[in-house]
This record gives C-alpha cells, structure tokens and sequence, in this order.
C-alpha cells in the first residue's frame, strides 16, 4: 500500500487493501471494484454499495431508484424493492453489537436471471426457497 500511495491535486491517494489484496492474488474469477467503478450484469449496474447517492447525497434505494439504470446495492442491510433498484440484505448475524429494538434487517441476495429479470432470495435460519 505505501508504495502505491501518493499525493494527488485532489489530496491523497491510496488503494483498497481488499482489491490490492485480491488483485496480488491474480484470481481471474473474482473482481474487486474501486469506488466509482462500474460493473453491470445483464445491462443491471451492481458497482453502487449504496452508501453513496446522487450529488454526494448519502445512498438509499429512494435516490437511486432513478440514476438512469437498473441496479442492486447493498449497504443498508434491510432488502427492499424500489422501481429499478433492488437491495439486498446483509450476510452477518442479524444482531450485532451496535443494532438495538426492531430492526428490518435479514439475510438476503439478490439473483440476476440471463434476461436481466432479479429476485430477491431471502434466508430464514440459513435456508430458502425459490
């Protein structure tokens, strides 16, 4: 990292130990993207975490639903459905150390189809049905 590091006009500059650490690794079926790098599967843009709206604004699928494209972000932990943006749960335990009362929360991937159709998979107890 420090030898990828640099002062740019921007500020500094220095990469992600996770996409340094997977791209050391040299494996061709994984790809790890950087901020603001775009990765779409069936024309559905799955580059967005979700943390990061429109303008800077903070994400959520209210303000990505219309960015222009089809999209899955993560980010929020609670999936959901909003027109072209679609948002998975999380892959942790369900209560953590920091999430107190009700929580929307759930284990949850999305499935994107040959035809660009997505579904949401949701996990109770470790199991699914589709």
């Amino acid at each position: 990292m420090l030898n990828n590091s640099k002062m740019t006009a921007a500020g500094v500059s220095y990469p992600d130990p996770f996409t340094l650490l997977i791209q050391r690794r040299n494996n061709e079926r994984v790809v790890a993207l950087c901020r603001d790098d775009s990765y779409r599967i069936a024309g559905i843009e799955v580059g967005m975490h979700g943390d990061i709206g429109p303008n800077g604004a903070r994400g959520s699928r209210k303000n990505l639903r219309r960015v222009g494209v089809k999209s899955v972000i993560g980010h929020s932990h609670a999936p959901g459905i909003d027109e072209g943006c679609y948002q998975v749960g999380t892959s942790t335990l369900l209560r953590l150390e920091y999430n107190h009362g009700p929580s929307g929360w759930l284990n949850a991937d999305c499935l994107i189809l040959e035809n660009g159709k997505r579904q949401i998979i949701i996990y109770i107890d470790g199991k699914y049905r589709i």
